[in-house]
Order: C-alpha cells, then sequence, then structure tokens
C-alpha cells in the first residue's frame, strides 16, 4: 500500500481550507473597509449683513480658512459658499479642533472686513447643522448634496458654472488647496481620471432629476 497517496491528498486539504479561510478573512476585510464610519461635521457660518455678497470676500473668506486649516488634522470634503452662508462637511477626530478652525477664520475675516469697509462689522455666526457618523457613500451623497445647492438656489444654471463650491476642486478647475478630495474619488474609483469623470457623471444624472 503507498501511503503517500493519502498523504500528499491530506496535506492538499489543508492548503485548500487554508486557502478558502485566507479568502473569506479577506472579503470580510474588504467589506468591513467598505463600511468603515467616519466622524463628519457639517457647520455653516452664516452672516447677518450678507457680508460674503462680494466675491473677494467670498476668496478672502476661503484664504484665511486654508491658513487656518492648515494649522490642524482637520479635513474638508466639501463646501458651498453663498452670499450669506458658507457650508461646510469637516473630518475630524476632535469637535474642539472643528471649532478653533472655524472661530480662527471668522476672527480673522472679521478683523480684514472692519479694515477694509472702516465703520461696518461683519457680523459672523457658526452654527452646527449635525454631526454623524458616515460612510464613505453617505460622504459622497453629502458632498453632491453641497455641490447642488447652487442650482437649487438659482444661483447657477450648472453645478459646473458655479465658482464657490468645491465642485471646480473636484473637476481641477480652479485649485483652491482648501479640499481634501482624495477620499471621495478613491471611492469611485482607484484611477483618479476615472473617478473624476464618474463624479462629473454623477452630478448630471442629479442635475437633470
Amino acid at each position: 500500500m503507498n501511503f503517500e497517496i493519502p498523504f500528499v491528498v491530506a496535506k492538499a486539504k489543508i492548503i485548500l481550507n487554508y486557502a478558502i479561510t485566507r479568502l473569506i478573512m479577506d472579503d470580510n476585510k474588504r467589506k468591513e473597509e467598505k463600511t468603515v464610519k467616519i466622524k463628519i461635521y457639517y457647520e455653516i457660518v452664516e452672516t447677518n449683513d450678507r457680508e460674503f455678497m462680494d466675491e473677494r470676500e467670498k476668496k478672502k473668506f476661503l484664504d484665511l480658512f486654508l491658513q487656518a486649516k492648515k494649522c490642524s488634522k482637520l479635513k474638508l470634503y466639501a463646501f458651498c459658499m453663498t452670499d450669506s452662508e458658507c457650508h461646510f462637511l469637516f473630518d475630524s477626530s476632535s469637535e474642539q479642533e472643528v471649532i478653533q478652525v472655524e472661530e480662527q477664520t471668522m476672527k480673522a475675516f472679521s478683523a480684514y472686513y472692519n479694515k477694509q469697509y472702516q465703520g461696518c462689522f461683519a457680523h459672523l455666526v457658526r452654527k452646527k447643522e449635525y454631526q454623524r457618523w458616515m460612510t464613505e457613500d453617505e460622504i459622497l451623497t453629502n458632498c453632491l448634496k453641497l455641490h447642488l445647492m447652487p442650482t437649487e438656489k438659482r444661483l447657477a444654471r450648472n453645478p459646473e458654472d458655479y465658482w464657490w463650491s468645491s465642485y471646480v476642486d473636484y473637476r481641477r478647475q480652479y485649485r483652491k488647496g482648501v479640499v481634501d478630495t482624495e477620499l471621495v474619488l478613491k471611492h469611485l474609483d482607484s484611477d483618479r481620471k476615472c473617478a473624476v469623470q464618474k463624479l462629473i457623471n454623477l452630478h448630471r444624472t442629479l442635475h437633470n432629476i
């Protein structure tokens, strides 16, 4: 009797079982990665007297925000700025960090505005909309909502026509350097060019509904 054959078969079964186990573990890991939730803050900075009406003031506010953001670990996935308010979608492990960056920006803008328009005081108010744990799908959905806001408010005919939202950052029409686009784009496709096109298609589909 050849004892090597049962031994080879048994060894093959062990290897096969190990491979199946690894595949299951890897699949479960991929599923867990896809369902990982990130702490997201939706914040609004409001004005009382439409301090953001002038395009130069919008740019100044975003420049000041970028300066404040650079000193933190805060990530910004989307924003939309109108004549009276600015909507932000943040990722941060600390609410205090969100508050600190916003308050630093608001304080700097108020000082600039008061100096620029003597006798006029900028009245900015921070409003916490919500704080939630979100999947990457949910983050993408909320980014789309902010990017479609200008057309809903009739500030632009198409989302890509409006320059004061993060959609231009994702499309690379004009790089402000304010937005962290990597998470959303990688979620759509590992190839950046394909990811941008998929994002554009999503905007067009939702806008035409």
